[in-house]
């Protein structure tokens, strides 16, 4: 697993489209 890749596409996805899932995630790989 690239956890890079995975930040940069989380990260992406909560601009594109801002959802309390994503961001939950962020905060938990954060």
């Amino acid at each position: 697993m690239d956890k890079g890749k995975i930040f940069r596409d989380l990260h992406s996805s909560i601009f594109v489209m801002p959802n309390p899932w994503d961001v939950g995630t962020t905060k938990l790989l954060a």
